[in-house]
């Protein structure tokens, strides 16, 4: 990923935002989550990846007991 130089534009046209996550993507989500605006908030999954998983497809994972 890092050494890959096409890595943002490719992410970037596969993600509806058009662009990969920042550092700073993930941090302001995490720092919503730990603020007062998210106090009611309980038991979800935050997803932080710009609309990738609501237009691409995510295998259903079958997780052993």
């Amino acid at each position: 990923v890092g050494d890959d130089p096409n890595f943002e534009e490719s992410w970037g046209q596969a993600t509806p935002v058009g662009r990969p996550a920042s550092v700073a993507d993930v941090a302001n989500a995490a720092l919503f989550l730990v603020s007062e605006k998210a106090r009611h908030i309980t038991g979800q999954t935050l997803l932080v990846d710009g609309g990738w998983t609501s237009t691409s497809y995510v295998p259903d994972l079958q997780i052993p007991d």
